[in-house]
């Protein structure tokens, strides 16, 4: 046995073999994959400096630079093209080394293997064989001359480089000229809309004088007449009809905060409703005393002074309350929370009784939908239906410091509360807290300025319901669901101030209602004068 230390020299009779077997090593592929890399690589570059050549190109918006030289200010325009490097590249050359040793050990047998990337042919147990394989590329890459027809076009562009004198008179002049027609033109439309508002003021103004002047004529005739009327003041069987019920009374209460009212109109001072807004007030009072029961106002100052002025402040035979709402903190946005007086008249109350927009009708008594539940809403308002405008809690509009309590489930579905119903006062004075301690200081802006009390009256309420006493209920199972017991003018109501005659239809209506239902009930001279307005 030799020593298998030292290389071993292969017999002479067997080196036709040995170039036999190294012939058969692919060759073709080791060399000609790597060359194919190369050619699709320098073609993706290619590629690649094609589009950002396009790219480039539709960038049609020039470079502009002003700088001072010796001359003066100038100004100085490029296409952007002109001034970016364009990838072109090239493969300059591709060196491959490559190296395989075949050798043996055995000189009795006589035999040899050659092995190349660990893949070995078959052999005598006893043979030991000794071999090397080594494969090196080496590519070197550089930048190569951009296209002929790509250096013309630069050559054309640069040429068309822009440099104006900013100093240049004539330039100046054309500039002042320009800026002086946009500054009168920008001064004339001023002056327009200021005329116009001051027009709008003054009619306006006209119009509230000609209101206070009949106002005071009527106060002055009833004076006259010995006839000091505070109308819907005498209890009447078609108003107050307990054996209508259907039970116990049920308290019902309207808020009318003007502070919100004025701020949200962007008006000041004087008070007023307009002929839809008082018609909507009137009928749904009207008809809560003719099916549930007594009605409380919470207003403030502003509000009672209106309501005596044209006496109807006997309308609410539950009596009115204005401490309540001239006491509201300015902390709380009246142009932002509209309905915070709603929720301080909630807090003021005592369970039972039931909270409903001036402009809801309730045709039926409501104790048999109530039964024994401690608190309802209106209708449930679908999240994958509402989702809109119930913002998610990271896009909430809230103030710094709050936080939602830990036990609000989000997806609960967001709750109308149009008129709502508080039996217990564990729940109620739960979502009071957290109404007041959200609004409360709160005076960021949001796109949607409605959506913050919005999650205050409806989506909020739901969560603090479902919180303490597991589900709110609702007197409607659905926002669609037919047959109701209820008409909320609320959705027309926008519409109407600004469309006479959907005003006209909505009003026409109502005056039937308090026709209808309430003929013997003397009425004041603004519903009178609706009356005649509308009569068909």
């Amino acid at each position: 046995m030799n020593d298998l230390s030292q290389p071993f020299k292969i017999p002479s009779y067997k080196y036709d073999d040995a170039v036999d077997e190294l012939g058969k090593m692919p060759f073709g592929n080791l060399i000609g994959n790597i060359l194919t890399s190369c050619v699709e690589a320098q073609t993706r570059a290619t590629e690649t400096a094609w589009r950002y050549t396009q790219s480039m190109l539709e960038q049609k918006t020039p470079l502009v630079f002003t700088f001072q030289d010796q001359e003066g200010l100038k100004r100085l325009e490029m296409p952007l093209f002109t001034i970016v490097p364009l990838p072109y590249m090239k493969l300059d050359n591709i060196d491959i080394d490559f190296d395989a040793e075949v050798g043996t050990l055995d000189e009795r047998k006589g035999e040899f293997l050659v092995t190349v990337n660990n893949a070995s042919s078959e052999g005598d147990a006893t043979q030991v064989v000794k071999t090397a394989t080594n494969l090196h590329i080496g590519i070197n890459a550089g930048t190569t001359d951009m296209p002929v027809g790509l250096a013309m076009l630069l050559r054309h562009m640069g040429g068309g480089l822009i440099v104006e004198d900013l100093n240049d008179p004539a330039r100046a002049a054309e500039i002042a000229k320009i800026v002086a027609s946009l500054e009168k033109h920008a001064l004339e439309e001023e002056q327009h809309r200021e005329e116009i508002r001051r027009m709008q003021e003054e009619m306006a103004q006209q119009e509230e004088e000609e209101r206070r002047r009949r106002d005071e004529e009527e106060r002055k005739r009833q004076e006259a007449e010995g006839n000091t009327v505070v109308y819907f003041a005498s209890p009447a069987a078609t108003i107050d009809n307990t054996a209508d019920y259907a039970g116990d009374p049920l308290k019902g209460v309207h808020v009318i905060w003007t502070k919100a009212a004025t701020a949200k109109d962007g008006t000041s001072g004087y008070y007023r409703m307009s002929e839809i807004d008082l018609l909507s007030t009137i009928t749904s009072a009207l008809l809560w005393r003719k099916f549930n029961g007594p009605i409380k106002l919470y207003t403030d100052s502003a509000g009672l002074e209106y309501f005596q002025r044209i006496n109807i402040t006997g309308l609410w035979n539950g009596g009115i309350d204005t401490s309540v709402l001239d006491r509201i903190p300015n902390s709380y946005n009246p142009s932002i929370f509209y309905n915070a007086g709603r929720i301080f008249a909630i807090q003021a109350e005592t369970t039972p009784f039931t909270v409903l927009d001036t402009d809801m009708l309730v045709w039926q008594p409501l104790r048999p939908l109530i039964g024994d539940k401690y608190v309802m809403g209106l209708h449930p308002e679908p999240l994958a239906k509402y989702q809109r405008y119930y913002p998610e809690q990271d896009q909430l509009m809230k103030k710094a410091g709050w936080a939602a309590p830990g036990g609000w489930n989000w997806s609960v579905d967001p709750i109308n509360t149009a008129i709502t119903f508080f039996g217990n006062s564990g729940p109620t004075n739960y979502y009071v807290q957290q109404a007041l301690q959200f609004m409360g200081g709160n005076n960021g802006r949001t796109s949607d300025m409605d959506s913050p009390m919005r999650f205050v009256d409806r989506r909020m309420f739901a969560m603090c319901m479902k919180a303490i006493t597991s589900a709110a209920s609702t007197f409607l199972a659905s926002d669609t669901e037919e047959g109701k017991p209820f008409t909320h003018i609320w959705g027309a109501n926008p519409t109407a101030r600004d469309n006479e005659e959907i005003n006209r239809q909505i009003c026409t209506e109502l005056v039937k209602i308090i026709k209808t239902h309430f003929a013997d009930i003397p009425m004041p001279p603004q519903v009178i004068s609706a009356r005649n307005h509308y009569r068909q």
